[in-house]
């Protein structure tokens, strides 16, 4: 009696939730639960609604955070639609904020680009998530599919079911919707693009990174025309 009454008592003081700290389990692929493998680190710039520089161990290094593509907002590229507000909102989810970089075993640890992979947690919520849900960036995988690539598409829909930020606002121009030409029409090259954004919506329709009918990926790590970045 004495054991279960000290269990049923300590019980009582662990909350019902889910602690916002890093699970030890391993993750399962389509559940966005988190790894061991993950940092703290502190934001020092957000670059658009889609990418941060963060102090991470001593250093600032770029982060491109998992599962999304924000509408393009950087000083000297063509503006997307909805990028100034999906930059906007970033701001206000992390600038300044500490947060929690979460490496994905299914990605790479960096881009071609030299950007660190993560997916971000900040007060018990995946941000990138977050902008999908509220309409700031709509879901995107490059190849493999990340952890919580589920929780991401079916957070994309309800957000087109209900017409939320970019979907209502940039209608034909929402990213991922317009394609300038027929994917599977004429041969075209990456100087038929004006931003890359076109360049890598065609290129996936036309069936990459399975197949670069154009030849728009050189060195084949499924993005299009980079120098369009």
């Amino acid at each position: 009696m004495l054991v279960a009454c000290s269990a049923s008592a300590t019980a009582t003081l662990i909350p019902s939730t889910a602690t916002p700290f890093p699970s030890t389990d391993t993750p399962s692929p389509t559940t966005p639960t988190r790894l061991k493998a993950f940092s703290s680190a502190e934001v020092t710039r957000v670059v658009d609604g889609d990418t941060i520089d963060a102090m991470v161990e001593g250093s600032v290094q770029r982060v491109r955070l998992i599962g999304i593509s924000a509408p393009e907002a950087v000083p000297g590229r063509p503006v997307g639609c909805y990028g100034p507000e999906a930059s906007a909102k970033a701001r206000e989810l992390l600038d300044g904020r500490t947060i929690d970089l979460q490496r994905d075993p299914t990605q790479d640890d960096k881009d071609i680009f030299g950007r660190l992979l993560r997916h971000v947690w900040m007060d018990g919520a995946n941000v990138a998530l977050t902008l999908i849900e509220e309409g700031y960036a709509e879901e995107h995988t490059y190849s493999d599919p990340y952890m919580g690539w589920e929780d991401f598409n079916e957070a994309e829909g309800r957000a087109k079911a209900e017409g939320l930020g970019l979907w209502s606002a940039c209608s034909d121009e929402v990213p991922g919707i317009s394609i300038p030409f027929d994917p599977l029409g004429s041969d075209r090259d990456c100087e038929d693009f004006d931003v890359w954004r076109e360049a890598q919506d065609f290129y996936e329709a036309a069936g990459g990174p399975g197949e670069d009918r154009h030849r728009l990926d050189s060195d084949r790590d499924g993005i299009a025309c980079e120098g369009l970045k």
